[in-house]
């Protein structure tokens, strides 16, 4: 489903003092490591909730929270099968429907 460049961060964190994270997402699994290649984890999308909010992607994970943004969140919401989000959202997975075809 793809590889994905972003930051994750605490909720209640500066986002300006994110961790820019490497995404990897297939049809089971989301895999997040550190630029430096430390996986901080790895979890079945079944165990993984995903909300789309303005401010990136709220991860509910092993009843933790955590913010993900990404450097293409249309394509990341798309290759996570959501079908709504906020107008930005909306129009970033539009974009990236357009760009694929």
């Amino acid at each position: 489903m793809g590889r994905f460049k972003g930051w994750l961060r605490l909720p209640e964190d500066d986002p300006a003092q994110a961790l820019h994270v490497e995404i990897d997402l297939d049809e089971e699994r989301i895999a997040i490591r550190s630029d430096a290649g430390v996986e901080i984890g790895s979890w079945p999308l079944a165990e993984v909730g995903v909300h789309a909010e303005d401010d990136g992607f709220r991860l509910r994970v092993e009843g933790e929270h955590v913010v993900l943004t990404t450097e293409d969140d249309g394509r990341f919401a798309l290759a996570l099968g959501m079908a709504a989000g906020s107008p930005r959202l909306r129009r970033l997975m539009g974009a990236a429907l357009r760009s694929s075809g």
